[in-house]
């Protein structure tokens, strides 16, 4: 009896022991960073940093900063438009995310901020480069240009922290085992989960939660993730400091987002930044570059870094007329547009543009899809909207090659 009680209690102790034994199992050591075929990593003064660049012979380098807990694919439809417009890019994954170092150290601003100048001298880019911020990485530009002011040419906020914190101080407490014990105990079942809330529109991205779950392999998020959050205070002050510097601040925030509400903080940011400008983007939540993917391109690329895109596919035509308010034009005859054409499209034959083009001022916020039949009419046409100042883009092979959905009168 006594053996067997000593057996039950082991056993006991084992199954206890391992009750979170999906969570944190793997070591990101040289045979993890053997097995990532993307990017490349550096080892920097507090570990591995994994990054991707592209075009960086560009005058123009935008450095892309993840926020608190997903790291650098949350990017991926604005990492890889701009490898395709040409503007030279760098994303990495902050420390203690994705497949960068989780070391045992305190998690600040300070510390990612140097991260990034470290990979910034490692990678020879003396100029100044954009900084773009997502959520948590607003936190993080800031602090680079608080930091590293002759580094920067623009800082560019996408929903940042640092403007609704209620404390003024880091919390200086360590994280201890306990502590991370706890929050996997708490979180980790349902964390993965709790990233689709920063989607107005969640059911369009599934599988982005699975995603997530990969992270939870790796020793050392829950404690990256709880010293962040203890490190996380107030910025007003280095804001505001900033907002008096020549330093452009741009500002990109979805209508809709719940995590970190514009309204909240609106009034505050023209105080403390004075010069900075706001563009809020309908019908998004907190991530307004995957939400409203075209919306987002038309404001980052066309107006911040004027790098305008004149055409677009078929297939890239349907997604924007399933998931953007731009507006469909089409340009040929009366009796074409009759026989065929894009749903709600609006119809100014090429003929009359030059003379009826006021028509079309009340979208001259808004992206300007131009079709004809194959495309020939319409690239004249687009020629002639962009000139005058509206973001307007051809459809490559016209209502011809056009797979989406056609209506007929």
């Amino acid at each position: 009896m006594i053996k067997s009680f000593f057996v039950f209690i082991a056993l006991f102790l084992s199954n206890c022991s391992n009750s979170n034994s999906k969570y944190e199992y793997l070591e990101k050591d040289d045979s993890f960073r053997k097995k990532i075929k993307s990017g490349d990593f550096v080892k920097l003064s507090y570990g591995f940093t994994y990054f991707e660049k592209n075009n960086l012979n560009n005058d123009e380098i935008a450095v892309f900063i993840h926020g608190f807990s997903v790291p650098s694919y949350i990017w991926d439809e604005t990492y890889y438009e701009s490898v395709e417009r040409g503007l030279g890019v760098i994303r990495l994954d902050l420390y203690g995310r994705g497949n960068s170092s989780n070391p045992d150290t305190i998690y600040n601003d300070q510390l990612y901020a140097n991260q990034v100048i470290e990979l910034l001298d490692y990678l020879n880019i003396d100029k100044k480069v954009s900084l773009v911020g997502l959520s948590n990485g607003g936190r993080v530009v800031s602090t680079i240009a608080y930091l590293y002011p002759e580094r920067v040419k623009r800082l560019v906020y996408v929903a940042p922290g640092g403007f609704h914190d209620k404390k003024t101080a880091p919390d200086s407490r360590p994280v201890l085992q306990s502590d991370v014990d706890t929050f996997i105990e708490k979180n980790y079942s349902t964390i993965a989960k709790g990233q689709m809330s920063d989607f107005k529109y969640p059911e369009r991205f599934k599988g982005w939660d699975e995603r997530y779950e990969r992270l939870l392999k790796f020793k050392g998020f829950a404690n990256a993730l709880i010293s962040t959050s203890r490190n996380n205070y107030l910025l007003d002050d280095l804001n505001k400091l900033i907002g008096k510097t020549n330093i452009p601040q741009i500002f990109i925030w979805g209508d809709s987002d719940n995590v970190l509400p514009l309204d909240e903080v609106r009034l505050k940011l023209t105080s403390l930044m004075p010069k900075m400008k706001l563009y809020v983007i309908e019908d998004s939540g907190h991530l307004p570059h995957k939400e409203q993917k075209q919306s987002f391109d038309a404001i980052f690329f066309d107006e911040i870094f004027e790098i305008v895109k004149d055409e677009i596919s078929s297939s890239e035509g349907l997604k924007i007329l399933n998931e953007s308010n731009a507006v469909f034009l089409d340009v040929r005859t009366y009796n074409e547009h009759k026989l065929r054409s894009i749903p709600n499209s609006i119809l100014l034959p090429i003929n009359e543009l030059p003379f009826r083009i006021d028509e079309l001022f009340k979208f001259k916020e808004r992206q300007i899809v131009v079709y004809c039949r194959v495309g020939n009419r319409s690239e004249v046409a687009t020629d002639y909207l962009v000139q005058n100042g509206y973001a307007a883009m051809n459809l490559l092979g016209g209502i011809e090659a056009w797979k989406g959905p056609t209506k007929r009168k």
